[in-house]
């Protein structure tokens, strides 16, 4: 393949990959659809709707803790511009 063609000089590889790109965002629709109308036909317990809330508030933490050490450094990070892996 030409380079020319990956950005846009061949028509019909965009229109592939425009193809692609609708059976993708169609197959997430109906996977979504689908797993809404299971969702609705779920009576869960309140036992499991509390496993759930604490799942959820985990993930949250979890999600939350990535994204402060992504945005602060520690002075070790930047030893003489070499990122180091943080130990865990």
């Amino acid at each position: 393949m030409r380079l020319a063609a990956g950005n846009g000089g061949d028509g019909t590889y965009s229109a592939a990959i425009a193809i692609w790109a609708m059976l993708v965002a169609g197959t997430l629709a109906q996977w979504t659809a689908a797993a809404i109308a299971a969702g609705h036909r779920v009576d869960p317990t309140r036992r499991v709707l509390r496993l759930k809330a604490v799942l959820a508030l985990a993930a949250a933490a979890m999600l939350a803790l990535t994204a402060a050490r992504a945005v602060v450094a520690t002075p070790l990070d930047d030893l003489k511009g070499v990122m180091r892996p943080s130990a865990f």
